[in-house]
């Protein structure tokens, strides 16, 4: 009998099912395969690194520092704002930074005074504010906490003829007095405006010593002449002939520096900053004199007297005894006016309540306020409000900056 024949059986090997997903995970593997390493693992908290050295001025010794010797010292280069990214020896963007804290405050006594109807002196009092330092190399600015409130901004309508008339009496021909009648409008309607935070501003105008610290530094956007100013001899005196441009190209090198967003103020917290919470023409009263306010005193407000006109800036907070407002600032009123973060809108009629600056109007003009030391004190006013070009560099305009 012949043995019986072995069964065929399958060969044994891969099933279809296996083979099937072999096939279609095979171009996944490769792909994983090809990635580059350094985007694998990738760092979660890559904005946050510190990945670079600080930047450093000439002479730097650290910015944000806190007064009293309590100063933090700059670090590495963290805690910088996102989309502020230094840049490296290499010219290369830095990583996204988170943005530094405010220095500690501390407390500084000033002097302020009230003015009477004929421009005497009916009150003076000693009071205290809260500041901090920030060190450019070697040299201070003073940056003054201003408190979160609200006021009416603009000329108010009973004050208009009278402000008016303060403005054409110093008019020769008609055409002066119709460009009064204008300036004075542009300040209206008055309006409230609320301040919803605290904010830190210049304790004075940004000086001649100031500007010369950034100008050294490294370039943001546009270069920077060391000394652009017309009045020289004391680098106290507050720098001038500086364009819009060139204060926003201070500001972005301060940010650069510290990690905080300093800029312009905006036109509604300059007024509400000025006013330090009067409703007068001015801060000290509804008249300044020269021996407080540098303009031209020979073309008083109001019931003052006839005073001294300087015909030149004067080194800030040098007013006799050195007198700032209710919020501790010096020259908000003459030496030289100011830049303001808005374009020029001719009219508050939709003007922001809660004191952004405004956007939208003209492209090439920004407002200046504060009047200067060349100015009648009607253009000095804390309502005041004026229009230059951009590029415009006088000797008449400078700026001071804000933090919040």
């Amino acid at each position: 009998m012949s043995k019986p024949r072995r069964a065929r059986g399958r060969k044994r090997g891969l099933s279809l099912p296996v083979v099937m997903v072999c096939v279609l995970m095979a171009p996944l593997l490769f792909l994983l395969a090809h990635v580059p390493a350094s985007s694998q693992g990738r760092d979660r908290d890559h904005p946050s690194k510190n990945t670079s050295s600080p930047t450093t001025s000439t002479g730097s010794t650290g910015t944000g520092r806190r007064t009293g010797g309590t100063g933090s010292g700059r670090g590495s280069g963290t805690g910088r704002r996102g989309g502020e990214g230094r840049r490296t020896t290499g010219g290369s963007a830095g990583p996204t930074r988170t943005r530094n804290p405010l220095p500690a405050t501390q407390p500084y006594e000033f002097s302020t005074l009230k003015l009477g109807a004929k421009g005497e002196v009916v009150e003076q009092a000693k009071q205290e504010g809260m500041s901090f330092s920030v060190d450019l190399g070697g040299v201070t600015m003073e940056m003054v906490k201003v408190p979160q409130g609200a006021f009416y901004m603009g000329t108010p309508e009973a004050d208009l003829r009278q402000v008016v008339l303060e403005y054409q009496k110093y008019c020769d021909d008609p055409a002066c007095r119709e460009a009064a009648e204008r300036q004075v409008g542009s300040a209206r309607p008055q309006h409230l405006v609320t301040v919803p935070a605290v904010f830190f501003i210049g304790k004075f105008e940004v000086t001649q010593a100031q500007w010369l610290a950034v100008s050294k530094m490294q370039r943001v956007k546009r270069a920077l002449l060391p000394q652009p100013s017309k009045f020289r001899g004391d680098d106290r005196r507050p720098v001038e002939q500086v364009s819009w441009d060139d204060a926003v190209e201070f500001c972005a090198r301060l940010s650069r520096l510290t990690g905080l967003k300093y800029r312009l103020p905006s036109e509604a917290e300059w007024e509400y900053a000025c006013r330090a919470g009067t409703i007068t023409q001015f801060a000290f009263g509804d008249t300044v004199v020269s021996d407080f306010v540098n303009f031209d005193g020979t073309k008083p407000f109001g019931g003052a007297a006839s005073g001294v006109f300087s015909a030149a800036t004067r080194p800030v907070g040098w007013g006799r005894g050195g007198i700032a407002n209710a919020f501790g600032l010096y020259d908000m009123h003459g030496n030289v006016a100011e830049w303001c973060q808005d374009t020029w809108v001719d009219g508050y009629a939709n003007a922001p309540e809660d004191a952004r600056p405004r956007a939208g109007g003209s492209k090439v003009e920004h407002v200046v306020r504060g009047g200067s030391w060349k100015d009648p004190a009607a253009r000095c006013r804390s309502a005041a409000r004026e229009k230059w070009p951009s590029d415009s560099r006088q000797n008449t305009i400078g700026f001071r900056v804000v933090v919040s």
